[in-house]
């Protein structure tokens, strides 16, 4: 049996050893049928080698200098190319691999997931698809649905369509991560199924969460500084019930709470 080497990692770095996940990864982005793959952070290049060989073009991004050295050396394909950068602050408009449809594939470090996630699912060209893998309880958060709604889950689902495709064990990874992870399929949605000024709405929902075990009336009253029985009574006449605590809320019901608090 080969040993586990208990290095510890570099940049939240833990790579997946168990070729289960690695082939159930492979089989979901062949069945999507876009070849122009973006794989973030391929670290050592344990599913690299089979992006690569399935792919018509293939950019890899990863933060680790000696792992990008090491896989622009391995790779020299005219197809294949690698960049030395942030993820999360990539600016898809500056390279011309981002033009064409493309997945977006990956084994996200934890501290970086959501910004790395957000920063795709709202740039000029984004994915057409993301198969990620993140922390379990963070993927939990993106599927989550009322009556427990989190703030990170309206963000996620205002741009994309998101399913779970598996669970994944610690015991999967090298160096073992504490938590165990799940791997998820993200859909981006198109410009026209994307609500109006979905920033906007993002910034106001953020306020009402920023107390989110508080009651609704009590929360927003707090985060905006409006009386408390002013906003109670706009709420009842748009038949939202204060006392509700953020996380019942669906998408529709903070639009119409947007819409009432914009104009008084």
């Amino acid at each position: 049996m080969k040993q586990k080497n208990n290095r510890k990692p570099k940049l939240g770095q833990h790579f997946l050893i168990d070729h289960r996940y690695k082939n159930l990864i492979i089989d979901n982005v062949n069945n999507l049928g876009i070849k122009n793959i973006l794989e973030i952070g391929p670290g050592a290049g344990a599913i690299t080698s089979e992006l690569v060989k399935y792919s018509i073009n293939f950019l890899g991004l990863e933060l680790d200098r000696k792992l990008y050295l090491d896989l622009k050396n391995k790779y020299k394909d005219n197809n294949v190319d690698f960049l030395n950068l942030d993820a999360g602050k990539m600016n898809t408009e500056k390279y011309d691999f981002f033009q064409e449809k493309y997945i977006l594939v990956g084994n996200l470090p934890y501290y970086s997931a959501n910004m790395i996630v957000r920063n795709f699912i709202t740039t000029t060209f984004k994915p057409k698809y993301l198969i990620i893998m993140i922390q379990k309880e963070v993927a939990e958060n993106y599927l989550s649905q009322v009556p427990n709604m989190k703030f990170i889950g309206h963000t996620i689902q205002i741009y994309t369509k998101v399913k779970k495709i598996t669970d994944v064990p610690k015991e999967a990874f090298n160096p073992e991560p504490n938590v165990n992870s799940s791997i998820i399929l993200l859909e981006t949605k198109k410009d026209n199924e994307i609500i109006e000024y979905p920033e906007k709405l993002l910034s106001f929902i953020k306020k009402g969460f920023s107390s989110q075990r508080k009651t609704l009336v009590n929360s927003l009253s707090l985060s905006l500084k409006i009386d408390k029985d002013l906003l109670n009574k706009e709420l009842i006449n748009i038949n939202i019930n204060p006392k509700l605590r953020p996380g019942n809320l669906e998408i529709h019901d903070w639009i119409k709470i947007f819409n009432t608090i914009i104009k008084l």
